[in-house]
C-alpha cells in the first residue's frame, strides 16, 4: 500500500479548495491528526505481520513533508477531508464544515472500520488469534 505525505495532501486540497492559509498552518493540522490516529488506533493493536513497521512520526514541517503518513491507500483521503474541515471551520463557514466533519468522519470509520478488521486489538489472548 501506498503512503501519502503531508506534501501530497497540501497539493491534493489546494487544487480543490485555494484558501489563504499557508502550508505550515495546514501541516500542523495533518500532524494534530496524525498524531491522534497513532495514540488512539494504532497504539490499541499489536504489531503483526501482516502490516508494514509504522513510519516514524512527522513532527516538523517542511522538514517532515515527504515522510510517509499513517493512513494508506485507499483511505488517505482523511487527511484531504480534516484539513477541508478545518478550513471551512476557521473561515466561519459552519454549513460546510458541518459537511466536511461528516465526510472526514464517514471516511476516519471507514479506514477504522478496515484497520480493526485486519489487526489484533491489544489485550487478546494469542491463542484465540490463531
Amino acid at each position: 500500500m501506498k503512503a501519502t505525505t503531508i506534501n501530497e495532501v497540501l497539493e491534493r486540497v489546494a487544487k480543490v479548495r485555494p484558501d489563504a492559509y499557508d502550508d505550515d498552518l495546514k501541516a500542523s493540522w495533518i500532524m494534530e491528526l496524525e498524531g491522534k490516529v497513532r495514540a488512539e488506533i494504532f497504539g490499541r493493536h499489536i504489531p503483526c505481520r501482516c502490516c508494514p513497521w509504522l513510519p516514524e512520526d512527522v513532527k516538523e514541517y517542511p522538514e517532515d513533508g515527504d515522510k510517509p503518513l499513517l493512513i494508506t491507500a485507499p483511505h488517505e483521503r482523511v487527511y484531504d477531508l480534516y484539513v477541508l474541515a478545518q478550513i471551512d471551520f476557521f473561515n466561519r463557514e459552519y454549513d460546510n464544515y458541518n459537511n466536511s466533519t461528516l465526510a472526514f468522519n464517514n471516511a476516519l470509520d471507514e479506514w477504522r472500520q478496515s484497520f480493526h478488521r485486519q489487526h489484533i486489538p491489544c489485550g487478546t489472548p494469542l491463542r484465540n488469534v490463531f
